[in-house]
């Protein structure tokens, strides 16, 4: 069976008795000194739709130097959908893009190209614009900050680039005074195994108001957060942290730098006979709820990550456009006291 072939623009003219420039007129908002009635105009609709027309591409971004699609770049390696956080904040970029009728392109580069090949890549006239997340070291944020292509970074802040965040340090003290606010004095804080700048900005925020509230902190061994593929030591309290649970003046409280390692350790705590909330509470961040009823309603600090990928998506369209941005949006979080404290 042979592929049937587009509909040319000349054989839409052709058939609905108008030259090519008034086709093009109503079909690609061509410009064009041409004058088109409402009669032609309904005839040239008419047939382009009799006949399955659609407007190349191609030929439009060349004419109006835009494609309608901006980009999304992580620093941070895999984007997996079965992170929460990922999940939210790429249903919030779609929202993004579909109020705003542009498509969303995911950039996925080779290991084998350079920092320069990649931004060379995605500045060459395929994006309008780009979303990106990654650390300020990283070689592609400093190369981004000088290109000529649109650039919005997301959740993590990037110098001389406008940025789209949640407020990670108020984050951190509205934990604090939670546990305060709950009779805690002596807290465990597990940390994250990568120094992401959002949830560096969440640990100081915490040691801020912990220390103004008189709470004893204890800093914890570090943690990964959503990746299916660790084993069970990377995932839960580390060994050390684990026996301060033995001890007659045990941490009241833990604080987990996210809800997916909060989850877990809540059930390594009760699964060695304590008691959650009475013994031990455990406070997460994120507020992004799992693909699966989880076992607790999580104390946690809501960001409202689905907002802030749909806030940048309109952050980087008004760049696209030509206006003025803020340097940087900070959205604001707040504290769910569920279950588990």
């Amino acid at each position: 069976m042979s592929q049937k072939r587009p509909a040319t623009l000349k054989e839409i003219a052709a058939h609905a008795g108008v030259g090519t420039a008034a086709a093009s007129v109503v079909l690609n908002g061509a410009k064009s000194g041409t004058r088109v009635s409402d009669e032609k105009r309904k005839a040239i609709l008419r047939v382009a739709q009799e006949l399955n027309y659609r407007p190349n591409g191609l030929a439009r971004s060349l004419r109006t130097r835009r494609t309608g699609i901006v980009g999304y770049f992580s620093g941070y390696e895999c984007i997996d959908p079965r992170n929460e956080y990922i999940a939210a904040v790429m249903g919030g970029m779609q929202s993004g893009c579909t109020e705003l009728g542009l498509d969303l392109l995911l950039y996925t580069p080779h290991v084998d190209l350079s920092p320069e090949s990649v931004v060379a890549n995605l500045s060459n006239g395929r994006l309008d614009g780009l979303i990106v997340s990654a650390r300020p070291e990283h070689p592609i944020s400093a190369l981004l900050a000088v290109d000529h292509l649109p650039v919005v970074a997301l959740a993590d802040p990037l110098p001389d680039i406008p940025s789209v965040v949640a407020d990670s340090y108020h984050g951190g003290e509205l934990q604090a005074q939670h546990l305060a606010e709950r009779g805690h004095h002596r807290v465990l804080y597990v940390p994250a195994d990568y120094p992401f700048l959002s949830v560096l900005d969440r640990y100081r925020g915490f040691r801020d108001e912990a220390a103004k509230l008189g709470l004893e902190v204890i800093d914890g061994q570090p943690v990964h957060g959503h990746h299916p593929e660790i084993g069970p030591s990377e995932a839960r309290l580390h060994p050390d942290d684990f026996a301060l649970f033995s001890r007659p003046d045990r941490p009241t409280a833990v604080v987990v730098w996210d809800d997916a390692p909060a989850y877990r350790i809540a059930s390594q705590l009760s699964d060695a006979g304590l008691h959650i909330p009475q013994q031990v509470s455990v406070v997460g961040y994120n507020g992004c709820l799992p693909a699966t009823e989880p076992r607790w309603r999580l104390s946690t600090v809501r960001a409202p990550w689905h907002h802030v990928g749909a806030t940048a998506v309109r952050t980087l369209h008004r760049l696209i456009e030509g206006e003025d941005v803020p340097s940087i949006t900070t959205l604001p979080v707040e504290m769910i006291a569920g279950a588990t404290s």
